[in-house]
């Protein structure tokens, strides 16, 4: 009988390794899913603050205050918009960052220039990535929106032919009687004397 226990012991021992290589296998695993995890996180961030760049860079382009190039290098120009191949670096949170431009004329007629943004950087693995933001800036003058401000008589926002902001009068006045009232009630109210314009609470009639 002692060779029978031998052999059934070394078949414990197996199932004990197996287990424990099926254990390391998992582990393995785990960790793996943990480091693709934290990548797409660090990419997902990096990925944010590329687009928060490139929208920074639009904004910025859009807040000329004027069309013609200033000699005085003192306000931002509309002609200033240029394409930027050479790249501008901006520092990030966890990468670095280069910015592109490039700007092109509309076509013929159309006062306008089309703005793409492209943001590069390095991930940590060492692969390349890209963000692209592609608009347009209408070469209108900056002093035109001021307009809209200026109160301007006669306009619905003047309250219409002249008059002061506010609703517009009745058509009637309270104390006197509509046009509209046939002459059978104008003699009626004669001979009843003069008749009054009542309010009842949110109701009015004659009297």
């Amino acid at each position: 009988m002692t060779p029978k226990v031998r052999a059934e012991r070394g078949v414990s021992l197996i199932e004990a390794l197996v287990a424990m290589a099926a254990m390391a296998f998992g582990m393995l695993g785990v960790v793996g899913i943990q480091s693709t995890m934290r990548m797409n996180a660090d990419i997902a961030k990096q990925r944010s603050e590329a687009v928060r760049i490139a929208q920074e860079t639009v904004e910025t382009r859009r807040t000329f205050s004027t069309i013609a190039t200033d000699p005085l290098a003192v306000r931002v120009a509309y002609d200033d918009i240029v394409s930027n191949t050479v790249g501008r670096v901006v520092p990030g949170t966890n990468a670095t960052f280069t910015v592109f431009e490039t700007v092109t004329a509309a076509p013929v007629g159309v006062p306008a220039k089309s703005l793409a943004v492209r943001v590069d950087w390095t991930d940590r693995l060492g692969q390349p990535q890209s963000v692209s933001l592609t608009t347009n800036i209408a070469r209108i003058s900056p002093e035109l929106s001021g307009a809209l401000s200026i109160w301007n008589a006669g306009s619905p926002v003047g309250g219409g032919g002249g008059r002061p902001g506010g609703p517009a009068p009745h058509d009637h006045d309270l104390r006197v009687a509509p046009r509209h009232v046939s002459a059978r009630r104008r003699a009626r109210r004669g001979r009843q004397g003069p008749r009054r314009w009542c309010s009842l609470g949110s109701r009015r009639r004659w009297s």
